[in-house]
């Protein structure tokens, strides 16, 4: 089965209370990483009734004054649904690092959260390095936001490398060409222990795609860096193109084994069907179908189960591609036709990035915030 880690800079959790396409997107991933919440202990509780279906574990920001907003603040899921396959999964703190250990029929992955601040970059590196020297810590997963710039470096594959690295290509890309003293750092630590950069040769992010993008200049400093014994398990890595933060979502996808457990006889809830919506459910499933082959040939159960859901017209959940979310009452034609020319402007932006598209990209997230 196909198992979706994300790592988002999400710039602060309590501005996205209204927004519910935030939350329906974070609950697409089986594992999420959300950093920069900004949410204080006082608060956890009421913020965890978001990720329902999700067991979750908080690191709280912390407030240094009594004015402005609380610094960093963390929280990590795990679906609850990957119990029925047989995976089972735990948080574990250790000096300071936490891991989200999952554990399948025939491995255990290792996964490690991280969110290192300009501020205070050097000590939380060199806390990470202490723990990866004196800790046997297997089959890791780094993800986060490194605060960090690579360029294009780690050009190295060696002939095992390529043989099990399948979604993999040899030449690494970046359209951030500057390397600077945290980043060797970080490839240091990563020739040191064996781990491999996912951005910028892997499928799904073949070129390198910015991570970061505001007026203030363009990165990439979201990263991904597996252990090789974990490579033959990717199907892809993507930079999303989203628009609650300055950052952008990166999403890992491994394929690992399963056994299901046996619930024939629970049956699967009834989907209420409409004849008269017959057309509009083949045009829905068509374009699900389309969008997932982009990024997997092969499709499992999983898979399907969703693209039908999804695909279902009568679903009180689903936004059509052409809708506003009406339960927000202040969320009116004006944000939805600017949130489209936004993430049109994010679009070609990525694609070409030039001086103009950066300007008409920045006019209109501008715009669209002010709203």
């Amino acid at each position: 089965m196909s198992l979706n880690v994300l790592s988002y800079n999400c710039h602060g959790l309590e501005n996205k209370v209204l927004q519910n396409d935030f939350f329906q997107f974070i609950k697409t991933s089986d594992i999420f990483v959300l950093l920069e919440t900004h949410i204080t202990e006082d608060k956890v509780a009421r913020f965890k009734k978001c990720f329902n279906g999700y067991d979750t574990y908080w690191k709280a920001a912390v407030r240094n004054s009594r004015f402005g907003r609380a610094i960093a603040g963390c929280v990590y899921g795990v679906k609850n649904e990957l119990k029925k396959y047989n995976i089972s999964y735990e948080f574990n703190v250790k000096e300071d690092i936490e891991l989200i250990i999952i554990k399948t029929c025939m491995k255990t992955i290792n996964i490690m959260p991280l969110y290192l601040r300009a501020a205070t970059w050097y000590d939380s590196f060199e806390l990470v390095k202490h723990f990866l020297t004196n800790e046997d810590v297997e089959n890791l997963v780094l993800i986060g936001d490194l605060n960090i710039r690579i360029g294009n470096e780690q050009q190295y594959l060696d002939e095992f490398i390529k043989s099990t690295f399948k979604a993999g290509f040899e030449i690494r890309k970046s359209k951030d060409p500057i390397v600077e003293a945290k980043g060797k750092a970080f490839l240091e630590l990563c020739q040191d222990f064996g781990l491999h950069i996912m951005n910028g040769c892997t499928r799904g992010d073949e070129n390198g795609n910015f991570t970061f993008m505001s007026g203030v200049g363009e990165s990439v400093n979201d990263i991904c860096a597996l252990a090789h014994d974990n490579l033959k398990l990717v199907e892809s890595f993507m930079v999303e193109n989203k628009i609650w933060s300055d950052h952008m979502p990166i999403t890992l996808t491994l394929n690992v084994k399963v056994r299901t457990v046996d619930n024939s006889m629970n049956l699967l809830p009834k989907l209420r069907w409409d004849d008269k919506k017959t057309d509009k459910y083949k045009e829905n499933l068509n374009q699900e179908l389309s969008d997932i082959k982009q990024f997997k040939n092969i499709l499992d159960l999983k898979d399907l189960i969703q693209i039908v859901n999804s695909a279902n017209p009568n679903k009180n959940n689903q936004l059509g591609r052409n809708q506003f979310n009406k339960e927000n009452k202040w969320f009116n034609y004006r944000c939805h036709n600017l949130r489209e020319k936004f993430l049109k402007a994010l679009h070609q932006y990525r694609q070409n990035p030039t001086r103009v598209n950066k300007t008409k990209y920045l006019d209109t997230n501008r715009k669209y915030k002010e709203i």
